[in-house]
């Protein structure tokens, strides 16, 4: 399961930033995933409060928003958030689209005290 190696690290960012703006602790962890990204949301958060327990983030809520795939295409120009992936455009209906978004993970904004 690569959410383990994700959420490591996600832990080992975040002792950085503690650090580095002389912080506590963290007390929440924004993420955005993307549907197609293969991460799955219920194992990195199973990997999260597994592995949180002795670092900076002990007592952080992991917060995890999904985002959708965004495509781009390139007969028509259109930008389509989609929540499936087909291979056309919804619009005109081209295969000349290239995904723009929903196909990573991101570490949206860490709060700390």
């Amino acid at each position: 399961m690569h959410e383990y190696s994700i959420v490591q690290a996600l832990l080992d960012g975040c002792e950085e930033n503690v650090a580095k703006n002389k912080a506590r602790k963290v007390v929440e962890v924004i993420v955005k995933i993307g549907i197609t990204s293969g991460v799955e949301p219920e194992l990195l958060k199973t990997a999260f409060d597994t592995f949180k327990l002795k670092t900076v983030c002990h007592d952080a809520l992991l917060t995890i928003n999904l985002q959708d795939i965004k495509v781009r295409c390139g007969e028509c120009g259109h930008e389509v958030e989609i929540k499936k992936f087909i291979h056309t455009c919804p619009v005109c209906h081209s295969e000349d689209i290239k995904i723009i978004d929903g196909d990573d993970m991101y570490l949206m904004q860490l709060v700390m005290e």
